[in-house]
C-alpha cells in the first residue's frame, strides 16, 4: 500500500519507565512514519484490545482528537504493530491503551524515547527530524485548523549571530504563489531565506500533512532560524 512507502525502520528507544502492571517495552522498538517526524505536534489513540496468551487480539484503535482523526489512515498500521510489538505480563480483556506520538524539534532532545505514563498510557516521543530539499523542518497546527505555521532553519555563516526574528507567509491563490517577508533582523540570508520558503507548496502539505485533503491550508507561515553544526565536536547552536 501507497501509505506504507513512509514508514522508517524500526527506531531502538531508551526508556525513562519500563513496565506497569501490564505491559512492559523494555528494549522494544517502535515505528514512526517519515511524515509523521516532520511535524512538531502530538497523535493521541485508544487502543481497545484484549490479551490472551500474552498477545494482543481484537484490537480497536480510536483517534482521540480532529488531528489525529485527520492522520488515522497513516497512523493505523504502525499503531498496530506497535501494539504487537509490546511485551504483555499478564492476560487481559478489553484492556485500554493510551499511545501518544510526540514529535520535538532536534534542539529539545537527542534521542527517541518512549515512557509509560502509568498502567494506560504510553508516550513515543521522536526527534523531528525530517528534510524537504535537505532542510530540517518542524510542524505546528494552530487551534485555526485551517493555518500551518512551520519552523525551518538555514545555515548558519560567517559573521555576527543573534537571536533571529524572520517571519514568512507563503500566499497561495488558484493560478499564482508568493513568498511575503514580514520578519527579517539577518537581511543578508534573504535569499536562502526565499529559496527555502519555495520548498513549501500548497499540494504539498494539502498531501503529505492534511491527508489529501483539497483546499484545507489557507495560511502557511514559515519560522527561520540560524543552525551551526560542528559535526566533529557534536556541536549545534541555534540561533
Amino acid at each position: 500500500m501507497r501509505k506504507l512507502i513512509f514508514f522508517l525502520g524500526f527506531i531502538l528507544f531508551n526508556y525513562s519507565s519500563f513496565c506497569s502492571d501490564v505491559v512492559c517495552i523494555a528494549g522494544k522498538d517502535f515505528k514512526i512514519s517519515e511524515i509523521a517526524r516532520r511535524a512538531q505536534i502530538s497523535w493521541s489513540y485508544q487502543v481497545v484490545f484484549d490479551i490472551v496468551n500474552f498477545k494482543p487480539s481484537n484490537v480497536r484503535i480510536v483517534p482521540l482528537d480532529s488531528i489525529s482523526n485527520t492522520s488515522f489512515d497513516i497512523f493505523k498500521e504502525f499503531t498496530n504493530e506497535n501494539i504487537h510489538n509490546i511485551i504483555y505480563l499478564k492476560d487481559s480483556i478489553n484492556y485500554k491503551l493510551i499511545i501518544k506520538y510526540i514529535v520535538k524539534p532536534r534542539h529539545e532532545i537527542n534521542r527517541d524515547y518512549a515512557e509509560l505514563v502509568n498502567d494506560n498510557e504510553l508516550q513515543l516521543v521522536f526527534i523531528g527530524d525530517a528534510f524537504i530539499n535537505y532542510r530540517m523542518i518542524e510542524t505546528t497546527f494552530t487551534t485555526d485548523a485551517d493555518t500551518l505555521y512551520l519552523t525551518n532553519y538555514l545555515t548558519y555563516k560567517d559573521g555576527n549571530h543573534y537571536a533571529s526574528d524572520v517571519l514568512v507567509e507563503r500566499i497561495f491563490s488558484d493560478k499564482t504563489d508568493s513568498t511575503i517577508i514580514h520578519r527579517n533582523n539577518y537581511p543578508e540570508y534573504e535569499s536562502e531565506i526565499l529559496e527555502a520558503s519555495k520548498s513549501y507548496s500548497k499540494d504539498l502539505f494539502n498531501k503529505d500533512i492534511l491527508g489529501g485533503k483539497k483546499g484545507y491550508l489557507k495560511k502557511l507561515f514559515i519560522r527561520f532560524y540560524l543552525r551551526r553544526r560542528i559535526e566533529n565536536c557534536c556541536h549545534e547552536n541555534i540561533f
